[in-house]
């Protein structure tokens, strides 16, 4: 007997104790029900005077024959292929009840999981096809609607807040750490190597550049032209005429340089100075 069977039983007895002569008091006693149920329901009697039409409006208010304003989680890929599925469930779950057994466990057991895999399927295609049709007109409130439908999360829409969800759970599944132990270990192994490599080639001299010539130097300085001065005041006209000490001396340093991959700290220092453009203050 189902609930609203027992219902139908609970308020027939209801009317037959208070035929009798039993009080509210003493039906709500004998039946276990607060008076103030047993007396509802006897007003109800009173007013509809048909004991059948009574028990189905009572029934039909306690149990919804439709829920209105509710849908299922998976209404949005539910399908005739999934029903017919639920559907063979249903059946099958029956007769195991009935008639419980190894085999008929093992064929409700695959049953179900081929359901699920048909589940899956069936949303995977109806998730391609929505994000198919997703074009440079769609509205983003639109778009952020399917994806909480397609999660399960019916709250209400903070794009920020979803789009940070999104990006911490793409962060958190795409980690190194979710991979095979195989693969870390291979990945941790190449990246030994390639700081071995970055190591070597850094710490390598540029044969093929090799010293600074005198010839270079040359060339270089008869190309370069007066600039600023810096600290020590000194020009490459100056450079020029101080003859060939200053010129194997400055080639000395340049080379050394070149060796240890530093410039000399005078080198790497200058005075800047702002120049503002007319009538604007510095």
């Amino acid at each position: 007997m189902n609930r609203q069977e027992n219902l139908i039983a609970q308020r027939g007895q209801i009317i037959g104790l208070r035929e009798a002569g039993h009080s509210v008091r003493a039906i709500g006693h004998i039946l276990g029900l607060s008076p103030i149920t047993v007396a509802k329901w006897i007003r109800r009697w009173n007013e509809s005077g048909d004991l059948r039409d009574a028990v189905s409006k009572a029934a039909e208010k306690s149990i919804p024959r439709k829920r209105t304003g509710t849908r299922h989680r998976n209404y949005w890929f539910y399908c005739d292929e999934i029903r017919e599925q639920n559907r063979r469930i249903i059946k099958h779950r029956k007769l195991h009840r009935r008639n419980p057994s190894d085999k008929s466990l093992s064929l409700l057991q695959e049953l179900i999981r081929h359901t699920k895999e048909i589940s899956r399927r069936v949303r995977a295609e109806k998730w391609y096809e929505w994000c198919s049709t997703i074009d440079e007109r769609s509205k983003l409130r639109e778009m952020w609607r399917n994806i909480n439908i397609a999660t399960g999360r019916m709250a209400r829409l903070d794009p920020p807040k979803d789009a940070e969800r999104l990006n911490s759970n793409f962060a958190v599944r795409a980690a190194t750490t979710n991979l095979p132990a195989e693969i870390q270990n291979r990945l941790q192994q190449l990246r030994d190597t390639r700081q071995e490599k970055m190591d070597e080639t850094v710490l390598k001299r540029d044969e093929a550049g090799g010293p600074f010539t005198s010839d270079e130097l040359f060339r270089t300085r008869k190309k370069c032209k007066d600039t600023a001065l810096g600290d020590d005041g000194i020009t490459n006209s100056i450079f020029s005429a101080l003859g060939n000490g200053v010129h194997t001396a400055l080639l000395t340093i340049m080379n050394e340089s070149w060796g240890v991959g530093r410039l000399p700290l005078a080198w790497i220092k200058a005075d800047i100075l702002p120049i503002p453009k007319p009538k604007e203050k510095l």
